[in-house]
């Protein structure tokens, strides 16, 4: 289904093809970056994919209705932080999340904590560029747009579903419900807030500082951890910083 849908529209869409490919690009440099942090015991980066398509495929398929109602309910979603927060964040989050909870439920290769965030983030940049497709298409015209939208929202969506499957993770390691509901309400909120103020950039950077420490702190409690692999683990993080300059 999907795919005849994009195909549908590479025929009858103007200047489709060409969103397509520009809104795939980031999302494609971070899955490689999402294999690099992982220094410990390598996944598989078809795993990886799987995964990133899998977040395709549910966000195609439950943002028609979620699209739907917000525009009947809420007309202007980004109007202030707690309209953000009830019509964007929550069900964007839960939407995003929802792959990597059937992968950890029903596949066999999330075995250490790192690949909590390897996979929620896989799964949310799957939803970050079915978002972009349009939004690049729309706003084209602007140029700035472009770049704005294909890069700075992926890490943003990445980085905040990290959040939500840190919260899982505490809750499968302690059996304390409340984790899970302020991972939920943490991306959620940072979410909205990224929305609604203009300040973004600077959010932006806050919550990548924080996203650093999750790799570091993920990484440490692996257990197929090396201290003769330590170096690897700044080279990672520091990946991340060098890719986005040069992006920028």
């Amino acid at each position: 289904v999907l795919i005849l849908f994009f195909t549908s529209n590479f025929v009858f869409v103007e200047n489709y093809i060409v969103s397509f490919f520009i809104a795939l690009f980031f999302p494609f440099l971070f899955l490689f970056f999402l294999i690099k942090i992982d220094v410990f015991e390598k996944e598989k980066f078809s795993n990886v994919i799987y995964v990133f398509l899998f977040g395709l495929v549910v966000s195609f398929f439950l943002c028609f209705p979620y699209v739907f109602l917000r525009e009947l309910f809420f007309p202007n979603p980004n109007s202030g932080i707690l309209i953000s927060f009830i019509s964007v964040g929550i069900p964007e989050e839960i939407i995003k999340i929802i792959p990597f909870l059937l992968v950890v439920k029903y596949r066999k290769f999330v075995d250490e904590p790192i690949d909590f965030l390897i996979y929620s983030s896989a799964s949310a940049l799957g939803f970050a560029f079915y978002e972009n497709i349009n939004y690049i298409i729309n706003y084209s015209e602007s140029g700035n747009i472009v770049a704005i939208r294909s890069f700075l929202p992926s890490v943003m969506h990445m980085v905040v579903s990290s959040i939500f499957s840190f919260g899982i993770f505490l809750y499968l390691i302690s059996k304390r419900l409340k984790y899970i509901f302020l991972g939920l309400f943490l991306s959620s909120l940072i979410h909205a807030v990224y929305n609604s103020l203009f300040i973004s950039p600077i959010v932006l950077l806050f919550i990548l500082s924080y996203y650093s420490k999750m790799i570091q702190s993920l990484l440490n409690i692996s257990p197929y951890y090396e201290k003769s692999k330590e170096d690897m683990i700044k080279q990672a993080t520091d990946f991340l910083f060098v890719l986005i300059l040069a992006i920028l």
